[in-house]
């Protein structure tokens, strides 16, 4: 029996990989069941999003210190005071590269990019603790308390 007959059901309403290029996957939760497909990536490109180009650029941009003006472990993202410059850099939790949670008065070194999508704001990559502020007492990031 032949099956190039055989016609199967479209569901128009629920989009596809091809109708939304680059998306990712939702988790079950946050979705109903009848649209348990794809969203729109986040604007943001995180260590593991960023392309080669964008890479080297952060490899090659100078190592600046500075100062976590804010920080939420929930949100996933904070801000960065440079020395020396007045406006505070973005700064997301996959750009950490330490084993302790970044918080309010921690001393950072780190890198900048230009923050999409307009490229006018700049976020801090390969950002790494060089001091942490001793009034607070701060937690790995599998949650055990160290100090």
């Amino acid at each position: 029996m032949s099956t190039s007959n055989i016609s199967l059901p479209v569901d128009t309403e629920t989009p596809t990989k091809e109708d939304v290029p680059f998306a990712v996957p939702l988790s079950p939760k946050h979705i109903s069941t009848r649209h348990r497909q794809f969203s729109i990536p986040s604007p943001i490109p995180c260590r593991r999003t960023r392309t080669t180009s964008v890479s080297k650029m952060a490899a090659e941009s100078d190592l600046l210190n500075g100062t976590v003006v804010s920080f939420c472990r929930e949100k996933g993202h904070g801000f960065v005071k440079p020395d020396n410059e007045e406006r505070n850099v973005f700064l997301h939790i996959s750009d950490i590269e330490d084993e302790y949670v970044v918080q309010t008065g921690d001393r950072v070194e780190f890198r900048t990019i230009p923050m999409p999508p307009k490229c006018v704001e700049r976020m801090a990559v390969e950002v790494r603790l060089i001091e942490l502020d001793k009034h607070k007492p701060h937690q790995r990031w599998d949650n055990k308390s160290d100090f």
